[in-house]
């Protein structure tokens, strides 16, 4: 039905400490090829389902708190070529025009074309195709998919419903723990679909450094990252006018720098969170000193880089949480609010005014879309919105207890 073209992608690959002790060398890369389908070409883009879910960030929270509460070992893995494992294409023939290193291969003629049985590099609904099929074995093998987020899984036990396990699945990334019977299971899973590399305790999971001490604490952190954001570029001369509106190439600097911060911000650092809300508000209207409040708070992110998230054991049945939201104060001079939202796992005796370890879960501040004609408005509608968070987070953190 269509002839897409392809293309080789050839890259080196840095090689990790770990790598380097498996493959006995010393070399700091590994060429790699990959062959990627202009997918972009397809006359049927806008006719594929697409639609892929990733972890969400509460979800991996939870499964972190669950992980340390259990006090089992926190791994991670990768699937070898998984968008090349997805299943089989049966409403559509797919055909791509064969490139130099394919015609030796296969030894064809300058005529011939090829049909493409599975999913591959490039196609737009290649990771849908890895989502079906990935799934279909994590229930084949007893996991059940959470109601509240369909990349979240737990194996239960079959005569008491108590976890075995639990595996979150971002793509072809895992992150998971749990006892033998779990690792059993991943095993099998290892036998049907290839794990390219495999990690415990101390590995980078969605660019999120994550390291597991020996009583169960799992620290995360960003401190590379944040190192490597590169502030914007302003001259002397635009630094004198500081009301001058910005470029439109000033504009998408901003964007960018925004949006590297808030990577880090929404994942490892809430203390950038509230200085982010007022730049992102500030974007439409952004003169230069926009432009140099961004670096400002770029320049404070870096030097507290090192700022990292920890999550302490606390026993599933005492764990509890606790919520906190805060708005801004309005005025009719500048009627935006702000609202500033923190849910914490803590122990139970919180409540009887005791000391007690708290790991954040969730946080955020943003800009309330509504005017709000006073500061007790901006407050209740904060406290709203922490509590719909707060209802969602509750719920699945029971499911994983108890289905």
């Amino acid at each position: 039905d269509q002839i897409l073209r392809c293309r080789w992608i050839l890259t080196w690959k840095p090689i990790d400490d770990v790598e380097k002790e498996q493959m006995e060398g010393t070399k700091n890369y590994k060429a790699k090829a990959r062959l990627v389908i202009l997918g972009y070409l397809d006359p049927k883009l806008d006719e594929v389902p697409r639609d892929t879910p990733t972890l969400g960030r509460h979800s991996k929270m939870l499964l972190l708190q669950f992980v340390s509460s259990m006090q089992w070992t926190l791994r991670s893995f990768d699937i070898k070529a998984a968008f090349l494992q997805g299943k089989n294409q049966k409403d559509r023939v797919l055909a791509i025009e064969p490139v130099p290193g394919i015609i030796q291969m296969m030894k064809l003629s300058p005529q011939e074309i090829c049909k493409l049985e599975k999913g591959a590099y490039g196609l737009v609904d290649a990771p849908f195709m890895w989502y079906q099929a990935i799934l279909e074995e994590l229930v084949t093998l007893g996991f059940e998919q959470s109601p509240f987020d369909p990349c979240l899984f737990v194996l239960r036990n079959r005569e008491t419903l108590m976890p075995d396990g639990i595996l979150g699945l971002h793509v072809d990334d895992g992150l998971c723990a749990g006892n033998q019977q779990f690792l059993h299971k991943l095993e099998l899973l290892e036998k049907k679909y290839p794990f390219g590399s495999k990690r415990v305790n101390n590995f980078t999971f969605t660019g999120i450094d994550m390291q597991q001490t020996p009583d169960g604490t799992i620290h995360l952190s960003q401190s590379k990252y944040i190192r490597a954001i590169e502030p914007i570029k302003i001259t002397t001369e635009r630094k004198k006018q500081p009301d001058q509106k910005v470029t439109e190439d000033e504009r998408q600097q901003l964007r960018a720098l925004i949006g590297s911060i808030q990577y880090a911000a929404v994942h490892t650092r809430p203390d950038l969170s509230s200085r982010l809300s007022m730049l992102q508000s500030a974007i439409n209207s952004a003169t230069i000193e926009t432009l140099v409040s961004a670096n400002q708070a770029l320049h404070e992110a870096k030097k507290h880089h090192d700022v990292t998230i920890k999550i302490q054991p606390i026993s599933t049945k005492d764990l509890r949480f606790l919520a906190f939201s805060h708005a801004s104060f309005a005025s009719k001079s500048n009627p935006n609010s702000h609202t500033g939202t923190l849910i914490m796992a803590t122990h139970k005796d919180i409540g009887c005014n005791t000391r007690c370890p708290v790991n954040p879960v969730s946080w955020g501040c943003k800009k309330i879309q509504r005017i709000v004609t006073s500061t007790l408005a901006a407050e209740t509608t904060s406290l709203n919105s922490v509590l719909d968070q707060l209802s969602w987070v509750r719920l699945c953190w029971a499911w994983i207890q108890d289905p």
